[in-house]
């Protein structure tokens, strides 16, 4: 199925659905930035590039890199959409970032399993990933 509209209206469209379906411990907010203006958190792996999400207060932001093609977007932002599903008390957050990496060092350089990128997170975007198979954006 390929839903109508601009793309602007099938981003709307995209975030209403998993604002509805996918609940997340804390309320979202969801903005689109050109890719020079995206956030710098250190980290220099692709994903960083593409999209971004982080607590502040009382609220998840998802910041999403519009300069890429559509379908990079739409992807970003499930992957982005369960980490906010995924996101933990501070305490928890901080435990969670001081978890070493167990995978063996040549297969870091092909996987990204990191203690952010855990089986939890997997099952979640999973989830996200799955309500979406056969949507052409």
């Amino acid at each position: 199925m390929k839903p109508r509209g601009s793309r602007a209206e099938k981003q709307a469209m995209h975030i209403e659905h998993l604002m509805k379906a996918f609940p997340t411990p804390f309320p979202v907010k969801v903005f689109f930035l050109p890719g020079k203006e995206m956030p710098k958190d250190g980290d220099s792996t692709p994903c960083a590039l593409l999209g971004v999400t982080y607590r502040k207060g009382k609220h998840i932001y998802i910041a999403l890199n519009n300069s890429q093609p559509a379908h990079i977007v739409h992807w970003t932002l499930n992957h982005e959409w369960a980490h906010a599903m995924d996101w933990r008390p501070e305490a928890a957050e901080i435990q969670r970032s001081k978890a070493p990496n167990t995978l063996p060092p040549k297969a870091r350089q092909l996987f990204v399993h990191d203690a952010y990128h855990d089986d939890h997170f997997y099952i979640d975007l999973g989830r996200v990933e799955r309500a979406w198979e056969g949507w052409e954006i």
